[in-house]
């Protein structure tokens, strides 16, 4: 039997061989290649179709006719963009000097790999404002948060949660964060860690907004610390490295629990079981750019175009497809943060 030179799958049924057709190569059951035709598509995987070398994404959809619209002469992206699946990176630092000089190649890479939505988390008074400045450059693409992270506490100034309130009510944050304690790092004491934390958590609460925790070495302290509000602000537990007990309460607390490049590393069986339990509606995916850079991705500097890596990998630790993924966390996201950009 000889090699398919298309090897797209449609509906099940294998593979064809392309044909000859008015003068060039043409492969019916290629969806860039169809001109028009009405096919169609279960599942198509990363390959290189000889008939057009173009060289065609992981997609899945439900088995469904799609009308597929000529090739444009300049490309396919637009074409493309009708079967790739939208992403969310609920948490990324773009306003860190690793991106300072080629912000726009990020963010293009990202547009590419499928990614619609980025936060840009802010971690002291002066990152928010760089998070909203960016904001201002790239509305279609990027919301901020308004936060002075745990680590940042003791160098914040007497002002700080006076400027934060101010930044706080601005039209383009949408959650309150990065806050919560950090016991890893000694950076700040934890009696200033808890003070700050709490005036964040109040701050949400008097805004409406979610809430951007980061936790190291501390998830019952600050478990501990929700249940002194009744009810705490919705949220985001954001980078989850712990347990699905832990998890468990914080679902139960109402917030988000969000993963990143970590569950793609060898070993973390406790997070990674903790990952294949959350229910659907409170699960959420994130980079941390530029930390945390998952396997796979190109080593160094971690970007939001990487969160397909994390996407791939959590569908296979819940065992359903990556555009599940993909399409819920997305969902989550524009009900918990983005709604708040209006």
């Amino acid at each position: 039997m000889p090699a398919p030179q298309c090897g797209l799958e449609i509906c099940g049924a294998g593979f064809q061989p392309a044909r000859k057709k008015a003068g060039k190569m043409h492969a019916p059951q290629c969806g860039f290649c169809a001109n028009g035709k009405q096919l169609h598509f279960l599942r198509i995987s990363t390959i290189c179709c000889r008939c057009c070398d173009i060289k065609h994404l992981s997609v899945q959809s439900q088995l469904t006719k799609k009308r597929i619209q000529p090739r444009k002469p300049a490309g396919f992206t637009e074409d493309l963009k009708i079967l790739m699946p939208s992403y969310t990176d609920t948490h990324a630092h773009l306003d860190l000097p690793a991106f300072e000089a080629d912000i726009e190649s990020v963010l293009k890479n990202a547009t590419e790999s499928g990614v619609v939505n980025i936060v840009c988390v802010g971690t002291s008074i002066g990152s928010t404002r760089r998070c909203l400045e960016l904001c201002e450059r790239f509305p279609e693409l990027l919301t901020a948060t308004a936060g002075i992270h745990p680590n940042h506490c003791a160098d914040a100034g007497g002002s700080a949660i006076e400027q934060l309130k101010d930044l706080a009510g601005r039209t383009r944050v949408v959650a309150i964060g990065e806050t919560g304690l950090d016991y890893h790092h000694t950076y700040s004491d934890h009696k200033l860690q808890k003070e700050f934390f709490r005036r964040h958590i109040e701050l949400a609460l008097d805004l409406g907004k979610p809430l951007i925790i980061h936790g190291r070495r501390a998830d019952e302290e600050i478990l501990n610390i929700l249940d002194d509000y009744s009810p705490p602000p919705a949220g985001i537990r954001h980078c989850f490295d712990s347990s699905a007990q832990i998890a468990s309460g914080y679902v139960e607390r109402g917030f988000h629990v969000a993963f990143g490049g970590l569950i793609t590393k060898p070993g973390h069986k406790k997070l990674k079981k903790a990952a294949a339990l959350v229910p659907d509606e409170k699960l959420l995916i994130e980079t941390d750019s530029p930390y945390l850079t998952p396997v796979g991705a190109a080593p160094g500097r971690n970007q939001p175009a990487y969160i397909t890596h994390v996407a791939s990998t959590l569908a296979l630790l819940r065992d359903v497809e990556k555009e599940h993924i993909a399409e819920i966390t997305t969902q989550n996201a524009e009900k918990l943060v983005l709604a708040q950009n209006v």
